[in-house]
């Protein structure tokens, strides 16, 4: 298509600033739902004199009619990044995939070229037509940027004076300040600091930081407060030094009501560790309520490899998606692009799904999990794909569970993660099982994946991430080199059911009946009978005083959550097979022992839980119902030839009984915890 393309000046020609404002509108409101459309005079500063006093140049692009087809703005840095020159291009959603774009682009890059600049960078949003056009073009993507949104609702104070307790006491020796509108001169020279301590933020290869000093802080702010936006600004003064060495800003805007505008939030490297970067945002927001109060959400950005503010804005409660760009981004509550790794010129969607609708996602997860099993547990049988299924669709606890799935920009699956929220205990905790595909590993992808991962668990107000690893494997070298804290030692054992253990079993059944006179045996398979369910709920509560990891709290089990995992397993083809030692005295169930085994590893039978009560302990029950168990399956599934069974390494009574079976070690396991409270 043929169009004409003329500069004009945005200070002078109105009409044909409107013209370029109105696309922009219209786009962000197609390529972006759910955002706020910033008000014209917001755009009129960025395209005449800007925020940063850089040059910069406005172009129209118009077809044969004189109809405004798309426009650009070009800005050229002239005090760092001077071989770059930032493009801001805009094709009307009506003049799409006819050539605009292209014909726009190409001018764009010829008028950088003759101001010397080596390298074109623009934003683009990810999942709308920019990100796909950049992609045709053979554009290189930057590092993800993070928007999230934070709604002022009634729930906001009490988590605002939550914060505020826990952060206080880390912040001795400091104050705070506030101010509306121009900064006091005396406080210029620490704020151009502060900016400049911004560097050490992650940003796209190549780019160099800003460099601030008074002047370039004061031109900034004479040019947003002249379109009409206010700013607000809250600082962290060190009381010793007096100087100023942290501080958040946020700016509102007449023409986009209900709105704030996260300017900019920095503390000093030296004063890092104080908290301060969350205590002057909980300020920012005790300020704007009493002078703003028509401000509902406040909206802010940060990279995705910004550890340290990632958490501070997701402990106020913030909403969050991941977008390539500094800027301009769509809403896309379930799915985030991120940079991958130390790969800046790859990127990487992380979405979540629903197991059990999304069949294709569920078999890409368990495909990458099972590629990975000689590697992760070998020697292990494998996780059969109903029972994977059961864990990710349903779980066997009806806590509740996310799933995400992560692919490269080809759309194929490189890792995913199950994170799951305990709900009646260990509130502080969520648990996560994670996998990357083998042939991608080493790439940054499980570094990237766990911070996504880490980011839900704070979303949900958990400090705490658990995943479990097998000894001297990939994850277990990953996992340290995060810094997780290592949990207890876990070990698995297997015993093979063959002609050496039916020799052994007459010896043993001989001393464990001794020994458990005044008790009988019963047995079932599949669910629980109703006759016995509050007392197995009761036993499987007796494991309570078992070893476990250091701040974990024992599972209380109910009625509720035994028939849960009971229905799971029958849904997703888990046959379960119970043996339980009632005293006779009280006809009450005082012993338990539990195996399952699943269809697609037929010589397989897994120990779930083997307990007895406080009370009986003593009379050799547990050796009593495991003999009988294994007496249960010769008759009633005499294909099983091997049983997994795991313990905690200091739980020396259940390690001698089966020992005294012939279970051999297989496996050391253990938890690793990362504190996301430190990250924050």
């Amino acid at each position: 298509m043929s169009i004409r393309i003329e500069q004009f000046d945005a200070a002078t020609d109105t009409e044909r600033l409107r013209n370029c404002y109105d696309i922009v509108a219209a786009c962000s409101r197609a390529d972006a739902p759910g955002l706020p459309v910033r008000a014209l005079p917001f755009y009129r500063n960025r395209w005449t004199t800007g925020f940063g006093g850089l040059r910069r140049q406005t172009w129209l692009g118009a077809d044969a009619a004189g109809q405004s087809v798309g426009c650009y703005l070009l800005i050229l840095p002239d005090q760092e990044n001077l071989t770059r020159a930032y493009c801001e291009l805009v094709v009307a959603p009506a003049w799409r995939r006819l050539g605009a774009g292209r014909t726009l682009l190409e001018h764009c890059a010829s008028q950088a070229r003759l101001a010397g600049r080596l390298r074109l960078v623009s934003e683009a949003i990810e999942g709308a037509p920019g990100s796909s056009f950049a992609a045709v073009v053979g554009a290189k993507s930057g590092i993800a940027e993070v928007l999230r949104r934070l709604d002022i609702d009634a729930e906001l104070p009490s988590r605002l004076a939550t914060l505020r307790t826990a952060a206080r006491p880390l912040a001795d020796g400091y104050s705070f300040v506030t101010w509306i509108g121009a900064s006091p001169a005396d406080t210029l020279d620490d704020q151009a600091l502060l900016s400049t301590a911004m560097a050490d933020a992650p940003r796209d290869e190549g780019v160099d930081p800003e460099t601030w000093d008074t002047e370039r802080m004061t031109e900034l702010e004479r040019v947003c407060l002249s379109t009409g936006q206010q700013f607000y600004s809250v600082a962290a003064r060190h009381e010793a030094s007096g100087r100023l060495v942290a501080i958040t800003r946020v700016s509102v805007e007449s023409g986009t009501p209900g709105w704030g505008f996260q300017m900019d939030t920095a503390v000093l490297p030296a004063h890092r560790g104080h908290r301060l970067g969350l205590l002057v945002k909980a300020e920012m927001l005790e300020l704007l309520a009493s002078h703003e109060p028509g401000v509902r959400h406040i909206l802010t950005g940060n990279a995705a490899r910004t550890i340290t503010w990632l958490p501070s804005t997701s402990s106020l409660g913030s909403p969050s998606s991941a977008y390539s760009g500094a800027g301009n981004s769509t809403w896309r509550p379930n799915a985030s692009w991120c940079g991958r790794g130390d790969r800046l010129d790859l990127v990487m969607l992380i979405e979540r799904f629903d197991p059990k609708a999304d069949a294709s996602k569920l078999r890409a997860c368990f495909d990458m999990t099972e590629a990975g099993w000689p590697v992760d547990r070998p020697g292990e049988p494998g996780w059969a794909y109903d029972s994977f299924a059961g864990k990710w669709a349903r779980g066997f606890d009806p806590a509740p569970q996310q799933a995400f799935l992560a692919t490269d920009e080809s759309g194929v699956p490189v890792g995913c993660y199950l994170l799951t929220f305990p709900d009646r205990e260990n509130l502080t905790i969520a648990n996560c099982i994670m996998v990357v595909d083998p042939a991608r590993r080493r790439e940054g992808i499980g570094t990237v994946i766990i911070a996504h991962c880490g980011e839900q668990a704070r979303r949900a107000g958990r400090s705490r991430l658990i995943s479990y690893a097998r000894e001297g494997t990939p994850g277990a070298v990953f996992a340290a080199a995060l810094g997780a804290r290592p949990g207890i030692e876990e070990v698995d054992r297997v015993l093979e059911v063959d002609a050496a253990l039916a020799a052994r079993i007459p010896d043993l059944r001989a001393i464990a009946e001794r020994h458990a006179t005044g008790y009988s045996l019963v047995s079932w398979i599949g669910s629980t009978p109703d006759e016995y369910v509050d007392d197995v709920v009761r036993v499987n509560n007796a494991i309570a005083d078992a070893p476990r990891d250091e701040g974990v709290e024992p599972t209380a089990w109910d009625v509720e959550r035994l028939r849960h995992a009971e229905q799971t397993a029958a849904e997703y083809g888990i046959t379960s097979y119970a043996v339980a030692a009632r005293h006779d005295g009280t006809g009450r169930l005082a012993a338990l022992t539990e195996v399952v085994t699943e269809a697609e590893t037929p010589d397989w039978g897994f120990q779930q839980i083997t307990a007895v009560l406080a009370e009986h302990r003593g009379h050799r029950l547990g050796l009593l119902v495991k003999v009988a168990m294994l007496d249960l399956l010769t008759e009633r599934d005499p294909n099983v030839r091997h049983i997994q069974t795991g313990n905690a390494g200091a739980n020396e009574y259940m390690i001698a009984i089966n020992e005294q079976l012939g279970f051999t070690v297989l496996a050391v396991h253990r938890g690793w915890e990362l504190d996301l409270a430190d990250q924050s």
